[in-house]
């Protein structure tokens, strides 16, 4: 549930503070929307009854709201989060920089939000379960602040970030490391593919924990299909022991409704098996167990 917790304007924004109760960290986030004032010679009105800067200093006509940041544990608090409008208002190579997401927290908050769900071992709903769920979320949050900047600097997630962004995820194509694959499926009657993702190539070890670049790739490469007619599921289910990196076994919380092949963890791996495995089913060389 979102509840609006604050609202305040400087000079010319507004900052909308919003408490979104099924948010990552609960209670304990608060999100900002900011919206810019409008400038007042684009309303129509008689101008020469009116002195120009008064109305536009008066003014409480605003453009659309946009997402700001999020702001995590205690830094999710009035004085905090206030402080920070203020100064994206005022000064304008701040306000830039937070735009174009440079800024340190940014790179912070990206890497801490891409692994919370690790923390928690891929529990789908974590954070409202029990309270040691927010200690965690909690002790993670400040590793990652200590940490984020030599983890950045790792030449193994710099190569990985390289790889992984080369292109951006689009809604309308599909990612080229499983394109080929998604080719053969869309070829076997019987099969729709709802969508897809060639997974993230790898991930880089810090300390005691093995962490995700930052991309829009997801951890684990997947098909999930909108159609999947009964006897092209008993030919997947025929193969799967040839093929260890392919399972059809649905991360927890996702696609529950649908049924995926998805990576047991090697997505390289998974992207080279999975067109053998799809040109075995067109091939028709698949031998049931029950047969």
């Amino acid at each position: 549930m979102r509840v609006e917790a604050d609202k305040v304007y400087y000079g010319n924004y507004k900052f909308i503070v919003e408490l979104d109760t099924g948010a990552e960290t609960g209670t304990n986030q608060r999100t900002v929307w900011f919206a810019e004032k409008v400038n007042i010679d684009t309303v129509p009105l008689e101008r020469q009854c009116f002195d120009q800067a008064i109305l536009q200093q008066e003014s409480r006509l605003f453009g659309d709201e946009r997402f700001l940041r999020d702001f995590y544990f205690e830094e999710a608090n009035t004085n905090y989060i206030r402080t920070f409008c203020r100064k994206f208002a005022t000064n304008e190579a701040y306000r830039q920089q937070v735009l174009a997401r440079e800024t340190a927290w940014t790179k912070r908050n990206a890497l801490f939000l891409r692994n919370l769900l690790i923390v928690f071992r891929e529990q789908p709903y974590p954070v409202h379960a029990r309270d040691d769920d927010e200690h965690k979320a909690l002790e993670f949050f400040h590793w990652i602040n200590k940490h984020f900047e030599a983890i950045l600097a790792l030449p193994e997630y710099q190569h990985f970030q390289q790889i992984d962004n080369a292109c951006k995820a689009d809604a309308g194509e599909l990612d080229p490391l499983i394109r080929d694959a998604i080719g053969l499926l869309n070829q076997i009657p019987g099969v729709t593919v709802r969508c897809s993702c060639q997974g993230v190539s790898g991930k880089v070890r810090f300390q005691e924990r093995e962490l995700l670049v930052v991309s829009e790739h997801e951890e684990h490469a997947y098909v999930s299909f909108s159609v999947l007619e009964q006897s092209v599921r008993d030919a997947i289910e025929a193969l799967l022991p040839e093929f260890p990196s392919i399972t059809n076994v649905g991360l927890p919380g996702n696609f529950p409704l649908w049924p995926v092949l998805r990576s047991t963890g090697d997505n390289l791996r998974f992207r080279a098996e999975l067109v053998a495995f799809v040109k075995r089913i067109l091939d028709g060389r698949v031998v049931h167990r029950n047969a």
